[in-house]
């Protein structure tokens, strides 16, 4: 099961470098593990150094620590489920990429 800090470390380990806590919730949640909880695990993540956040402009973007990430990404496989989450990888990133062709055109260009 991926429901501890160690599952949430490797449902995190998809992303090959910062994400936001939106894409997180998009990927990381499912199964036994709601929405809610994978940001309370990623927030004590943050607490332990074991996930950074990184400043930008807009929202705070996170990023696992490059070892910490193998390790993610062994406990993913080894689960089983490592195909499932980079679908769910993909797919959410090709929504943003579609809703962002969408709205190019639009009143929301800026954005």
């Amino acid at each position: 099961m991926l429901t501890d800090k160690t599952g949430t470390v490797a449902r995190l380990s998809v992303f090959a470098g910062g994400f936001t806590l939106a894409a997180v919730e998009q990927v990381g949640s499912g199964g036994e593990l709601a929405d809610c909880d994978v940001l309370n695990l990623v927030g004590a993540l943050v607490d332990k150094s074991v996930v950074q956040r990184v400043e930008g402009e807009g929202e705070y973007r996170y990023r696992l620590l490059d070892t910490i990430c193998g390790y993610g990404a062994e406990q993913l496989d080894h689960s089983g489920r490592s195909e499932e989450y980079a679908r769910r990888h993909r797919d959410f990133f090709l929504h943003m990429a579609q809703r962002a062709g969408e709205e190019w055109p639009g009143d929301q260009q800026v954005e």
